[in-house]
């Protein structure tokens, strides 16, 4: 997807606004134990989508797939947000277990575990403030330092979203 600015500041992008768009990702282990809750050590899923314009996640589902060892001594949850000045704000997902909990059924699992967050927090008045995400990538994280160590498998995570304009 690119995009760009009009006249006037609408956005333009070569996928129809409102069209539901999937993003798959692997997160290797490598990047997993690096992640610490700072947008630093985020993986992009879905970059800024321009002035304008937010990105609306309709669901997410992540999948441990597991290879031995397991992970270990980490506590935090694996979490879907935007960058809120330098740190990632878990806007999606459950606010206490995120998209993938830390317990043993799931970060620290020793079999494969796939979970599916559907989007329940509404956009605008009474939910997430659209200023909060306007013009923000997507990005997945731990929701704070409690980093892992070990661990050999990789995370899928897939979302479904659209682009929404916003004035």
């Amino acid at each position: 997807m690119s995009s760009g600015v009009a006249a006037l500041g609408v956005p333009q992008f070569n996928t129809p606004i409102d069209a539901v768009q999937v993003v798959e990702q692997i997160i290797t282990p490598a990047q997993f134990k690096a992640m610490n809750g700072n947008t630093n050590t985020s993986v992009v899923l879905v970059p800024a989508p321009g002035p304008n314009a937010l990105i609306e996640v309709i669901e997410c589902s992540v999948n441990l797939q597991f290879i031995a060892p397991a992970y270990a001594t980490g506590t935090s949850v694996l979490a879907l947000g935007v960058d809120s000045g330098g740190v990632v704000a878990a806007i999606w997902g459950d606010t206490a277990q995120g998209i993938m909990n830390a317990g043993v059924s799931g970060l620290k699992g020793t079999s494969s575990t796939y979970y599916s967050v559907r989007q329940t927090t509404a956009l605008g008045p009474g939910g997430i403030a659209t200023s909060q995400i306007a013009n923000k990538a997507l990005l997945v994280n731990l929701k704070d330092a409690n980093q892992y160590t070990a661990g050999n498998s990789n995370i899928r995570v897939t979302v479904r979203y659209r682009i929404v304009p916003v004035a």
